[in-house]
């Protein structure tokens, strides 16, 4: 058996291609120094959904493919991994990147870009090696949009929102800037649910939330922690800002009709606020997310339908 590094006996090396033709990965060979194509195999054709075998229609698809970084930018031909291993002799192993067919579809995969030399070890051809993990990456990514949106309401979950609320409190603590926090609290929500049914108070919860990601600005963090209780990070507001701000999204809500299959619903919300006005006043999340959770609670001990102010 022929152990990595060893050369390997030309007699068996000729027989290859049947090999190389069966095998599930898609594999290129591209002749130094022009880049022609001069072998590719069948699961090219499965790859670039070609039905056919003619050499000129599979050879126009693979010209006309399109690679992108997997941070989504675009790779002109040096930047390949082919075009690095044809110009530059550079060995590229297992890269995830974004390959564009023809079609306009777009793949995920696992690429290699070898180049091959003769035996004085000259470059002579670069051999290329992919296959698809296109559908790895979307149950990937279903898996990360389950784990970071709320199911329900379609804004952040409590765990995603907490992460992005912990970066944001870092970066303004660090430049000296301003956070705030709202957390907002739907007063007597069950009352909703046992007048108009779960359906219905689903409906509220989705809407009440669609509106309020209208309502901030597209540099706000907005989401739900759970069961009627949401949260918004305001960066660069000071404290009385973020009490106008509360006070006013208050008085919308409490004007404001929600439609559903079995009538109209009238909401009113409790709201705490708290805020980093200066650098180190308070020197954790954890503890700005608690005095606006006490403002929150003083506002519903008081009735409900108001805005909490931290106590200092």
């Amino acid at each position: 058996m022929s152990k990595p590094g060893r050369r390997i006996d030309m007699n068996i090396l000729e027989n290859m291609q049947e090999v190389f033709d069966l095998s599930p990965e898609c594999m290129v060979l591209y002749e130094y120094p022009a880049g022609e194509i001069i072998y590719y195999n069948h699961s090219v054709y499965r790859f670039c959904e070609s039905g056919q075998e003619e050499n000129t229609d599979i050879l126009k698809r693979i010209g006309n493919i399109r690679e992108y970084s997997a941070s989504g930018e675009f790779l002109a031909k040096d930047d390949s991994p082919s075009g690095r291993a044809l110009f530059l002799g550079e060995t590229v192993d297992n890269e995830e990147i974004i390959m564009e067919l023809e079609n306009g579809s777009r793949k995920w995969i696992v690429v290699s870009a070898i180049p091959v030399k003769d035996s004085k070890g000259k470059l002579i051809a670069v051999a290329k090696v992919w296959h698809d993990i296109t559908r790895q990456k979307q149950a990937e990514s279903k898996i990360d949009e389950n784990e970071n949106f709320d199911h329900l309401t379609g804004v952040y979950s409590r765990v995603k929102l907490m992460e992005l609320a912990h970066r944001t409190f870092l970066r303004a603590e660090n430049d000296g800037h301003p956070v705030a926090v709202l957390i907002i609290d739907i007063d007597g929500f069950r009352a909703v649910n046992d007048k108009y049914g779960h359906s219905a108070g689903d409906q509220v919860l989705h809407d009440f939330a669609e509106f309020l990601t209208g309502n901030f600005r597209t540099t706000d963090l907005f989401g739900r922690l759970g069961g009627t209780e949401f949260m918004v990070i305001l960066p660069e507001i000071t404290l009385k800002a973020a009490v106008e701000i509360a006070e006013k999204t208050r008085k919308i809500i409490e004007d404001m009709p929600f439609d559903t299959v079995t009538g109209v619903v009238s909401l009113t919300v409790s709201i705490g606020t708290a805020a980093l006005d200066k650098k180190s006043e308070i020197p954790t999340f954890e503890q700005l997310y608690i005095k606006a959770e006490q403002a929150l609670f003083e506002a519903i001990n008081n009735g409900g339908n108001r805005t909490g102010i931290p106590k200092s």
